[in-house]
């Protein structure tokens, strides 16, 4: 008797210790879930996010969280998974069905956890590690859509963020932030990312539009005690459009004396990627079109020194005649060792490729499309407008480059989230060598001899494509990992350099 009492207490105790384990490792949260905050089951989950955040601290941990309207800002301090067992906070987001679809005031929350922000962020993390936030839809708040301070390896996917006063996303400090497969909108005042003396920054396959400067914005800040340079950055796959001016309808908002809080512009004016200090950066495989100060710009502001050893690869670039002065690729004074190759840049009243005074120190450039629509020169060296042939005798540079105008399917669609940079069959762009470093195209088609391989996609896509007229949605995948140099130095002569990506799914 007394064993078999000793035997039922021992499995008591080791049933209550696997139900308390899966209760710890895997919790849920559910808005319209029982009346009172439950205990975080799949069947009894809490009611509220920061309930589940409370009880999601080791490593592994994961948070699912349901659909529907979440009011209340959250902050994450403290939280740390480890780098094989990250802590993951997901939302359940499902497809708004193609019925309801184009239909007006369609509740997002029905379909996907929506947090409406009171206070002035809607999400902080600090002092974090190894996380994953994805799945969610953010509601426009008074500063920040989410703000990371001193964080590492976390990553933000698959999120919407629109409508904030400040930057989307806002990084200071730490390093290895990722955000991928975002849609990031409507920033009043700011960008859509923004990192800040933060290094291994990673924006891949994200939706980026309409903010009032930059779409990207890479900045080291010497002055503020950080690092020097912004290091071993990767920026890839995204599309990148209308960047650069208020948007339409959008409303400033005012001091305490009422007067409207206007943008700060930045020193070499805001491009959809800005960066300022970048060393051993890669900028590959981007769309951008329609932004209204510029396609790319590599510039030192408050970095400790000018860029270095930074690749701009497979680019499409596209800048009408609504963009006026926008200039395709700024690489400002005294930036040294850039390679620019395969990029297909068009513009309307400025140059594709700009080089400040020094900037072609150590430079690689070949394999380009420049097309400018005035018929005035493509290139520019500090303040002289050269010819291809000039620019490619005085600095020996794109040797294989062309200057000719590219006829892409749909560039110019109404609906600029339409537009379709794939290259018309009737292009007369000739085939260009793909860069060995960048064996896919942002769709992740394998780059080939055979066909044109310069800008950001591989080739038209068929007649039977599926898409029905909607802008091509690249797979999702993780972004690429580049090559780490020595800290002390750059390399003497950076070239492509072993880029590590992903198998295909």
């Amino acid at each position: 008797m007394r064993y078999g009492t000793l035997a039922l207490a021992l499995w008591l105790a080791v049933s209550a210790g696997a139900s308390s384990a899966q209760a710890k490792g895997k919790l849920y949260v559910d808005i319209g879930g029982n009346a009172g905050d439950g205990d975080g089951t799949e069947l009894n989950p809490f009611k509220s996010i920061a309930a589940g955040l409370f009880k999601t601290q080791n490593p592994g941990d994961q948070l699912f969280v349901r659909h529907g309207l979440y009011a209340g800002s959250l902050r994450i301090s403290g939280m740390r998974g480890s780098r094989g067992e990250p802590i993951v906070i997901r939302g359940d987001r499902q497809p708004i069905p193609a019925a309801e679809a184009n239909q007006p005031n369609v509740s997002q929350a029905k379909y996907c956890p929506v947090i409406r922000p009171t206070q002035k962020n809607a999400l902080e993390i600090v002092n974090s590690s190894n996380l994953v936030i994805e799945g969610f839809i953010f509601e426009p708040s008074k500063e920040y859509g989410i703000y990371l301070e001193n964080c590492e390896y976390v990553t933000i996917r698959n999120c919407d963020i629109t409508d904030c006063v400040k930057s989307l996303i806002k990084v200071k400090g730490g390093r290895h932030i990722s955000v991928e497969n975002c849609t990031l909108s409507g920033s009043v005042l700011e960008h859509g990312v923004h990192y800040w003396m933060s290094d291994e920054p990673r924006v891949a396959f994200c939706r980026i539009f309409q903010n009032s400067l930059t779409g990207v914005f890479l900045q080291a800040d010497k002055l503020s005690g950080g690092p020097g340079m912004v290091a071993t950055g990767v920026i890839e796959g995204n599309t990148l459009y209308a960047n650069g001016r208020l948007k339409e309808g959008g409303v400033l908002p005012t001091d305490e004396r009422g007067r409207p809080i206007r943008p700060q512009g930045l020193r070499f004016g805001a491009a959809a990627i800005s960066a300022d200090g970048p060393k051993n950066c890669v900028f590959m495989n981007n769309v951008i079109h329609h932004n209204f100060n510029g396609g790319i710009c590599l510039f030192r502001a408050t970095a400790e020194n000018f860029g270095t050893g930074n690749r701009v690869w497979h680019n499409t670039i596209y800048l009408p005649a609504s963009t006026q002065k926008a200039y395709g690729i700024q690489l400002a004074v005294t930036t040294s060792g850039t390679q620019v190759r395969n990029n297909i840049i068009v513009t309307a009243e400025a140059p594709c490729l700009w080089i400040g005074k020094g900037g072609s120190s150590g430079m690689q450039s070949d394999y380009n499309v420049f097309g400018r629509k005035d018929d005035k020169e493509s290139l520019r060296h500090d303040k002289d407008d050269l010819m291809l042939q000039r620019w490619q005798n005085i600095y020996r540079l794109d040797r294989n480059s062309m200057r000719q105008m590219p006829v892409f399917v749909d560039p110019d669609n109404e609906d600029l989230a339409k537009c379709d940079f794939h290259l018309n069959d009737n292009s007369l762009v000739r085939r260009c060598l793909p860069e060995p470093g960048v064996p896919l195209d942002i769709e992740g088609k394998f780059h080939s001899r055979n066909q044109v391989t310069a800008g950001a996609y591989e080739a038209r896509p068929s007649s039977t494509d599926p898409r029905g007229g909607q802008a091509p949605q690249p797979p999702p995948r993780q972004p690429t990992q580049p090559p780490k140099p020595p800290d002390d130095k750059p390399p003497d002569n950076p070239g492509p350099g072993p880029i590590i990506l992903p198998p295909l799914d």
